[in-house]
């Protein structure tokens, strides 16, 4: 099964990101990697369930990694533990990003553009931008 046609190559973090979470959420399976669906305890009889979903979810994450950054994560224990894994291994390394991000919006102009096509660039960076900033609570000033 497929979670994204974006494969996360290394250099498209905050594109994959989004698209893995849109992917989770449509599949109903965000709460395994946010941990709003927790593992239960060893004697539930709800645990296999949770382990077959849990799988399943590794597997997606896996499969919409590239193949050189997934055997990096071969070995996680849960669907939680890997998606933190690749938000702090990087996530983190968005500072230069930030700042191109920041720099590209000083140096847009409108030029020849039509408005609509001007502020689509604009909004394209901001939403960016945004997303940085809720996904790893990184102080960005618009």
């Amino acid at each position: 099964m497929i979670l994204t046609s974006k494969q996360f190559n290394g250099a498209n973090y905050v594109n994959w990101y989004n698209a893995a979470q849109v992917g989770l959420g449509a599949k109903l399976k965000l709460g395994f990697v946010d941990d709003t669906i927790p593992k239960p305890d060893e004697a539930s009889p709800d645990l296999q369930n949770w382990l077959t979903c849990d799988y399943m979810v590794r597997c997606w994450l896996l499969n919409s990694l590239a193949p050189e950054i997934s055997e990096c994560f071969m070995y996680v224990k849960s669907a939680k533990e890997l998606w933190d894994e690749l938000v702090e291994r990087f996530g983190e390394a968005n500072g230069p990003l930030i700042h191109q991000l920041h720099r590209e919006l000083t140096l847009l102009m409108q030029d020849n553009d039509l408005v609509s096509v001007y502020f689509s660039k604009m909004k394209k960076i901001w939403d960016v931008l945004q997303n940085l900033m809720v996904c790893h609570n990184v102080c960005v000033v618009l």
